[in-house]
């Protein structure tokens, strides 16, 4: 499932955010770059709302995930 792009991102943050976990749950099975990139994209546009609870939590989950790559990569 591909996150919603900027348009959806700035203006529906939520729905943003929902459809951002729901890719990173994707790519939890099956890793692609791209998916990666495109969650990138979407974080990039929700700088706007990051004082929203959704986007926090999807900073928590993002942080997750650096710090996995980053333990695989060792």
């Amino acid at each position: 499932m591909r996150p919603r792009r900027h348009r959806g991102a700035a203006g529906e943050p939520e729905a943003a955010c929902q459809y951002t976990v729901l890719a990173l749950d994707q790519l939890e099975r099956t890793w692609y770059a791209t998916g990666m990139d495109r969650v990138r994209e979407v974080r990039q546009a929700l700088v706007a709302h990051q004082h929203e609870q959704c986007v926090r939590e999807l900073d928590e989950r993002l942080y997750d995930w650096s710090t996995t790559v980053s333990a695989l990569a060792r």
